[in-house]
């Protein structure tokens, strides 16, 4: 019983991050957040055109409760794209989620998708 539990924290702590992540990649006008491992923890990069910025997070259980809900939510488990969908700021975004390969870790890049124009009211 008490399992289920720290799952259930871990999770909702791991909803709560990826939801404020993708909510400041999309007021930073990024098109895509890349999640790669570094030594310091699991650098997260907002990326829009050709420029970009990003941040390290350092808490390792939440990363690995994140990656966990990326995958799950993403269907990636047996396979190396799937999509999500996102409620980012009031909108339902798709989100393509991608995992490659890099130096031998694996890394995520989720694409999100334009916010769909509401139809204007007569």
């Amino acid at each position: 019983m008490s399992t289920n539990k720290r799952e259930t924290k871990g999770t909702k702590r791991a909803t709560e991050y990826l939801d404020r992540v993708l909510c400041d990649a999309v007021e930073s006008g990024a098109d895509t957040v890349e999640l790669e491992r570094v030594p310091e923890g699991l650098e997260i990069c907002f990326l829009a055109g050709g420029s970009g910025m990003g941040i390290v997070l350092e808490d390792r259980k939440l990363e690995a409760e994140l990656i966990g809900l990326i995958v799950r939510r993403a269907g990636i488990r047996d396979r190396p794209t799937g999509k999500m969908n996102w409620k980012i700021e009031g909108e339902n975004r798709t989100i393509a989620v991608e995992e490659y390969d890099s130096f031998g870790e694996s890394c995520f890049r989720l694409k999100l998708d334009r916010p769909r124009r509401r139809p204007r009211r007569q």
